[in-house]
């Protein structure tokens, strides 16, 4: 059987510690292995690391998540991604990039995540 350290992980973006925090426990208890940061520098820190999905919000310090993802991408192919945001539509495009509007269940999350990265759940 794999723990949570045989999976790539799930990079959680967002500047509000609590949801932050929120999405980050129902995705550990769901198996997964989760980073969170609390901005855009703070999760490019964290580039290095192998993501199975990054949960970026669209509204965060300093550029936002739409420039965030544009520049993990350049540093990780194939990343896969899900915004998340309480404004609906993305400001600026986002491309085919899915996202989640808030407030969201954590079966809504937890099924988004799970339909973009069934890799990210421990078996």
């Amino acid at each position: 059987m794999n723990n949570t350290n045989d999976v790539a992980a799930i990079l959680v973006a967002d500047d509000n510690d609590e949801l932050r925090g929120l999405i980050g426990d129902v995705l550990r208890d769901r198996g997964c292995r989760v980073v969170e940061a609390a901005s855009g520098d703070e999760a490019m820190a964290l580039a290095g690391e192998r993501f199975a999905l990054v949960v970026a919000d669209i509204v965060m310090p300093p550029e936002g998540g739409i420039a965030l993802v544009d520049a993990l991408r350049q540093r990780i192919a194939g990343l896969k991604v899900l915004f998340i945001s309480g404004y609906g539509a993305l400001p600026g495009g986002g491309g085919a990039d899915p996202v989640l509007g808030k407030p969201f269940t954590a079966d809504e999350l937890v099924s988004r995540v799970a339909a973009l990265a069934p890799e990210a759940f421990a078996r």
